[in-house]
């Protein structure tokens, strides 16, 4: 990973701001592991309502897990994972998870 020193936030003109993506990495979560990710994103919780993160990762990956430790409320698009499989995310305490089901057309 190449991490930037920095974060710069991108002002935007409809109604959200938008940070840097924080450096090159093959894997997400690799981002926001390190202690000054933690630093800044503590910062921000401070200065904003609410923070959002983006990512196509399954609702049932490792990097969709590593991320929910930084940010207990989560968004997951369904796709094709399974009750069984998504079990995991229900025993998770202090988590709030809203879910959109997305229809696979074949």
């Amino acid at each position: 990973m190449h991490p930037q020193k920095n974060f710069s936030i991108t002002r935007s003109k409809s109604g959200y701001d938008k940070p840097s993506s924080g450096g090159i990495s093959r894997y997400g979560s690799e981002i926001v592991q390190p202690p000054q990710f933690q630093h800044w994103l503590t910062s921000w919780k401070a200065s904003y309502d609410m923070i959002l993160l983006s990512t196509d990762a399954s609702a049932t990956s490792a990097k969709t897990n590593a991320y929910l430790k930084h940010f207990p409320n989560a968004v997951l698009t369904i796709q094709k994972e399974t009750l069984p499989e998504l079990e995991n995310l229900f025993q998770k305490e202090n988590l709030n998870l809203s879910f959109v089901f997305q229809r696979l057309l074949h």
